[in-house]
């Protein structure tokens, strides 16, 4: 068996061991997070262009970021990810920017000191297929004052290093990104309960997926302890394109009172809202928010949501 891995998501993606039928690799030595592969997909990615393997990795950090930290890839998943359009160059550029930052805290950096970055890192965040598409944002980068002392060489590989400065601009820019609106996001608003997990995981979140957007809901992506869950929840809310609401709750103990603040925050700013519930539960929505179309689930079925969702955002996001 083949110990190499197919994706690297960083210098030290490594083999693990895996369940019969899939073969599992993890980053870094504490092996917190990676991916597997299902072995029918295995074959499939040893044939794959690196472009396809690029937007491939970009889907692993989205799951990682969504709190799924081993995502199976199968051949379901690889078809889904062949049909994502490839990330703008300007996002890649702000991603770049967005992972020396991160790496700068990760090493504690002062502010204004020179970071050491490695280019295989830098090409995986950027969803670049070599070092040379890596070299023309670091200078995109640097010629519009976000990044200096920077000195890259034009003969590099995966391995090398390089070290810059991230500027006042830089970290303004990001701040300004990271609070702006983001056309590609879908917050999810929902009771966070094993009850819900499986609609989520196999309903609410593919469904958003399926229909090109990237699914954000707050217990899986909030790790900023300079701000409450409740600042990022509004925060998240601002930058979404729209907002999935599920109305589900424990069966006799109420309505779920930060569920409803959410879609009342999400509708005074005017975004779009798509509301689900439980079929049991449908007929407890509040009176407020009973007369807009409700998509429905069941347990036993959560694909149909999955189709419904898809459709719904596709008929009025587009």
């Amino acid at each position: 068996m083949n110990n190499e891995p197919p994706l690297m998501l960083d210098r030290a993606t490594h083999r693990i061991d895996s369940p019969p039928y899939v073969d599992s690799y993890a980053m870094g030595c504490q092996n917190r997070r990676g991916y597997s592969i299902a072995y029918p997909t295995q074959h499939i990615l040893e044939q794959a262009a690196p472009k396809q393997k690029a937007l491939l990795i970009t889907w692993i950090l989205d799951q990682h970021q969504q709190g799924n930290f081993f995502p199976l890839i199968d051949p379901t998943v690889w078809e889904q990810v062949q049909f994502r359009s490839p990330m703008p160059v300007y996002e890649r550029a702000n991603r770049l920017l967005r992972y020396i930052s991160l790496n700068e805290v990760e090493q504690e950096t002062d502010l204004g000191g020179q970071g050491q970055h490695h280019f295989l890192e830098c090409q995986i965040w950027s969803e670049s297929v070599d070092g040379g598409a890596v070299r023309y944002l670091l200078a995109y980068l640097a010629s519009k004052g976000l990044l200096e002392h920077l000195a890259v060489s034009r003969d590099v590989g995966p391995n090398d290093e390089f070290r810059c400065t991230i500027t006042i601009e830089g970290h303004a820019h990001l701040e300004k990104v990271n609070t702006e609106s983001d056309p590609t996001h879908a917050f999810v608003a929902m009771w966070f309960n094993p009850d819900t997990d499986g609609i989520y995981q196999k309903g609410i979140s593919p469904g958003i997926q399926d229909a090109g957007f990237t699914p954000r809901r707050i217990d899986r992506i909030h790790d900023n302890q300079d701000r409450t869950i409740d600042d990022a929840v509004l925060a998240e809310i601002r930058r979404c394109r729209f907002i999935v609401v599920d109305l589900t709750h424990e069966a006799g103990q109420g309505h779920r009172g930060s569920v409803y603040y959410e879609a009342g925050f999400a509708k005074g700013l005017d975004k779009p809202m798509i509301l689900t519930c439980s079929q049991d539960l449908i007929s407890e929505a509040a009176f407020d928010i009973n007369h807009y179309p409700i998509l429905t689930w069941t347990k036993d079925k959560p694909e149909n949501l999955r189709e419904q969702l898809k459709n719904r955002i596709q008929a009025r996001i587009g």
